[in-house]
């Protein structure tokens, strides 16, 4: 009859064959429907996850309740209900990880009393079961409590340390990545490989751009075609001959087309600039360097003192390195170089992305303060794209609105560093290509079971 038809339909869906509309079965669909399941000779046995890849309860696709309401007296048996095949009792375990697992699923005081000289073992069910439990976050979710890791973060990270857009931004976006980068220092494991090394690219980009600049004081767009296209490759050559050690394990091949990939790139950026033919801005001041940060800047706003920001937390040094800051006789403009893509304006409404908002306000009160800072925009050379980050030419509050959400980010990234909270995101799209992944080991469920609703 019906259940019967539909529980066919679902197998021959499984098998690949699709059918449409209402339908009832023939011999040839019912020996199909038999032909599936022929394998098993005296017993069919039929499982399904009950826990889905992000952590949380999956329940049987409707092939399976068919076939559950065609033979109701079939049993169902619970992962509970063979715990002694899934994790031997004790005396019957032949592996240490028959132990393990033995272990992980007791509950019962008797058989837990016989497990004293697994005190380690037990000591990490203890750690797992915290972590995957609805508590709040401990310190195996990277919430440090013990006085002398406190007093180190209040030292390290006190009034007297300069921090760096970069370490703010990786606390908002994922505090338990700032904690394995910043704190615990460790270095993410490198394979070789033949792919040219983005952080790179990103450096040869810097240098080429900085280097065209200053060979031609001024606008693109007073710059002979010829002249300015002929120049642009020759540095782009002599940059990646400067910079190929970098990547000594990629092929000669592969770094030929990452450069005329390069070449071709900032051909379109010299055609974009020629197109807009901004005549009030010129690019000025370059790689313009405040407090400590690695390499010389040789740029005459630059300098080794930090910038000193009052913030909800108090002063707060800041040290970073500006791309570009185009001038004219009042006003200043901020550019910001990305190798592949920029934030989104959603990053910065979010308050992951404060750069733009915190080099403004460097400019406009300590580097060149006797300009307003009119515009900060990302851009990534060869796009037409770019994104405008202070809002200031479209409306007052649009740029007191950022400066907002920016001191918010400080103060709860400064106030949660020094307090040694350091739990994990809960935003999946940090957590997607997130090199701390594999040590992390934290499902987006596993992590909202501990968020309070606040």
């Amino acid at each position: 009859g019906a259940p019967l038809s539909r529980a066919i339909r679902f197998a021959l869906r499984d098998a690949g064959i699709d059918l449409e509309g209402n339908w009832k079965h023939t011999n040839r669909e019912v020996s199909l429907f038999h032909h599936i399941f022929d394998v098993a000779k005296t017993r069919l046995v039929l499982s399904w996850h009950t826990v889905s890849r992000g952590g949380r309860d999956a329940v049987p696709s409707g092939y399976v309740q068919e076939l559950r309401d065609l033979f109701p007296d079939v049993g169902v048996y619970r992962p509970g209900s063979q715990l002694d095949v899934i994790a031997p009792k004790f005396r019957l375990a032949a592996t240490r990880r028959d132990l393990r697992n033995r272990l992980f699923a007791v509950t019962e005081a008797s058989e837990i009393a016989e497990t004293e000289h697994f005190e380690s073992v037990l000591k990490g069910v203890q750690v797992e079961n915290g972590r995957h439990d609805a508590s709040p976050f401990g310190i195996f979710d990277g919430s440090l409590d013990a006085e002398e890791n406190l007093d180190f973060l209040k030292e390290h990270y006190g009034e007297s340390h300069s921090f760096s857009v970069d370490q703010i931004e990786t606390y908002a976006s994922c505090p338990f990545r700032f904690f394995m980068e910043r704190v615990l220092r460790i270095e993410e494991a490198e394979t070789p490989d033949e792919v040219f090394d983005a952080r790179v690219r990103g450096r040869i980009l810097h240098g080429v751009l900085e280097a065209f600049h200053r060979r031609f004081p001024g606008r693109a767009a007073d710059i002979p075609v010829a002249d300015a296209e002929d120049a642009m490759n020759r540095i782009v050559d002599e940059h990646f001959a400067k910079n190929v050690w970098r990547n000594s394990n990629v092929p000669v091949g592969v770094t030929a087309v990452e450069a005329q990939r390069m070449k071709n790139s900032l051909q379109r950026y010299l055609e974009t600039e020629r197109s807009l033919d901004e005549k009030r801005w010129i690019p000025s001041h370059f790689e313009v360097s405040f407090g400590s940060v690695r390499g010389k800047s040789r740029d005459a706003l630059s300098t080794m003192e930090p910038f000193v920001l009052e913030t909800p937390e108090g002063a707060v040094r800041f040290s970073g390195q500006i791309d570009r800051i185009d001038m004219t006789d009042t006003e200043t403009r901020i550019v910001d170089y990305k190798s592949s893509r920029t934030p989104e304006q959603k990053d910065i409404k979010n308050g992951l992305s404060i750069q733009l908002t915190l080099y403004a306000l460097a400019v406009e009160q300590y580097l060149a303060s006797d300009r307003r800072c009119a515009e900060a925009i990302y851009l990534v050379p060869g796009q037409k794209k770019r994104l405008e980050g202070l809002q200031k030419g479209k409306k007052t509050e649009g740029w007191e609105e950022r400066k907002e959400i920016m001191f918010e980010t400080l103060r709860r990234s400064i106030k949660g560093i020094r307090a040694g909270r350091f739990h994990p995101t809960t935003r999946e799209s940090i957590c997607e290509h997130c090199p701390r992944g594999r040590v992390c080991r934290h499902e987006r469920a596993r992590v909202l079971r501990k968020v309070s609703d606040g």
